[in-house]
């Protein structure tokens, strides 16, 4: 994984120009960075932890623009950037007496300096407003064009935005009353001084990079310090050639710049960014398009925010009738397991009162049959006695109360005697509905057989009476 892919920053130029020193840190900890991009061709970088604590620092070099090497000394760096601070060097500084309101905008802030004799810069310019304890005014002017460039290449990685800062206006933030502070650059000196009665001088003395402080630049800094009655000994110096400065000026000792770890202490130039770094408040700049993009990126975190929202309301809702649809589920699981346990039982209910149904059925129809066993003898023995002596019994069966019986008859008058037999069944009172078969012959030829099929009362309802005379009169009666 590349480390802009870690860090969140946008890519740097590859250009072999581009040329970089520094320490690195030994893991991605997040950090807040500070940069400096007021030298031309140069970008320094130094990262703070959450305590304060030094963790690295790097210098980029190249004749790309401020943007990109600002991006390069960040990735030198190796850390995770959290917070972001950019120093800008102004280019024009005015002190006045301008009331600033809390709630005035950038016109009227531009407006007011005007009417003071302060001239901005031709073109886009980004204003920085410190107010001081006597109510002075202090107001940088600064590029929008280099303010909105360095912002755009860091957006992606620092969602709030960078903080943009002037150099003197973070200096003259930072001191207390009867103190000053001078810094060597190669822009040259830029001093800041806070006045025992409160008020807030700053100037930039230009000199070029490799000029020397002589003693009519030294005998500025001294008028400018007896002026707001700061003693030498109460200003501190920082930067370039600071110690060689402080001798001059028999100002304070320059303050020991820490170490990141067991590396090397940080170059006097980076002073103004470990003290950017490090600060716990910055003045930051104010423009109309920092205020705009402040706006734009406020409104993107509400809807960013009112999205999440509506995602988590959203897969709350999902979640819920996932669940409610999952216990659904499992009940419809269980209710079906119950339903078809329920129906095989019935079926095997049903098949169960079947089978008693039958059996009370069987059970009956062999109580009854146990019972008629010797009114079935008697009714054979009557048919035997009464049928016609050619006829022969073949087979006899009791089917569910019908009486099956297959007889057979020989010689010339087997026609009669079968016919005679079936009589007999016909008129017989204990037997009903009888039915018959043609007669067919044998397999021999010597007899015809005939089947015969009656319904058997076994049980009459009433019984005749056992008189002679009766007996003889129905006996008289079949014979005629």
């Amino acid at each position: 994984m590349s480390a802009s892919a870690t860090t969140g920053l946008p890519p740097p130029a590859t250009d072999d120009a581009i040329t970089s020193e520094g320490h690195a840190s030994l893991s991605r900890v997040a950090c807040r960075v500070a940069l400096d991009l007021r030298t031309p061709g140069q970008a320094i970088a130094v990262a703070v932890d959450k305590h304060g604590a030094l963790v690295a620092w790097a210098r980029a070099r190249g004749a790309e623009p401020p943007a990109v090497l600002a991006v390069a000394a960040a990735e030198k760096l190796t850390v995770t950037v959290r917070e972001l601070r950019v120093a800008l060097g102004a280019p024009k500084v005015a002190v006045g007496g301008v009331s600033i309101g809390e709630s005035q905008d950038a016109d009227a802030t531009v407006a007011a300096l005007a009417r003071e004799g302060f001239t901005a810069p031709s073109g886009p310019h980004a204003w920085l407003v410190l107010r001081d304890a006597s109510g002075a005014t202090i107001a940088a002017a600064c590029s929008d064009v280099e303010v909105a460039t360095v912002a755009d290449r860091f957006d992606a990685a620092v969602p709030a935005g960078p903080e943009m800062v002037a150099d003197l206006q973070l200096l003259a933030a930072s001191l207390e009353r009867g103190r000053g502070i001078l810094e060597r650059t190669d822009a040259g000196i830029g001093l800041a001084v806070r006045a025992v009665d409160g008020g807030t001088v700053v100037r930039r003395i230009r000199l070029p990079a490799a000029q020397p402080l002589d003693d009519a630049i030294l005998d500025q800094v001294r008028r400018t310090l007896e002026t707001s009655r700061v003693e030498a000994g109460a200003t501190s110096v920082i930067g370039r050639d600071r110690s060689a400065i402080s001798t001059a000026l028999a100002s304070a000792s320059p303050a020991t710049l820490p170490r990141p770890g067991d590396g090397p202490a940080l170059p006097d130039d980076f002073e103004l960014a470990w003290r950017l770094a490090t600060a716990t408040t910055v003045p930051a700049l104010e423009s109309p398009d920092l205020e705009r993009r402040a706006r734009e990126i406020a409104a993107d975190r509400r809807v960013v925010s009112v999205g999440v929202l509506i995602f988590i309301v959203g897969l709350a809702i999902f979640l819920v009738a996932m669940r409610e649809r999952a216990i659904a589920e499992e009940r419809l699981a269980g209710l079906t397991g119950a339903f078809t346990e329920a129906q095989r039982k019935i079926e095997e209910l049903t098949k169960v009162h079947a089978l008693k149904q039958r059996t009370d059925v069987l059970e009956t129809r062999v109580g009854e049959l146990e019972l008629a066993l010797p009114e079935v003898a008697t009714l054979f023995d009557d048919l035997a006695r009464r049928q016609p002596p050619k006829i022969g019994w073949e087979r006899v069966a009791l089917n569910q109360g019908r009486l099956l019986i297959e007889v057979s008859a020989a010689g010339s008058t087997a026609e009669e005697d079968l016919r005679a037999f079936r009589r007999l069944l016909q008129g017989h009172p204990r037997l009903v509905n009888v039915t018959w078969q043609p007669p067919i012959g044998d397999e021999a030829g010597l007899a015809l057989l005939q089947s015969f099929a009656a319904t058997a009362t076994l049980r009459p309802a009433a019984s005749p009476s056992p008189s002679p005379a009766g007996t003889g009169a129905g006996a008289g009666g079949g014979g005629q």
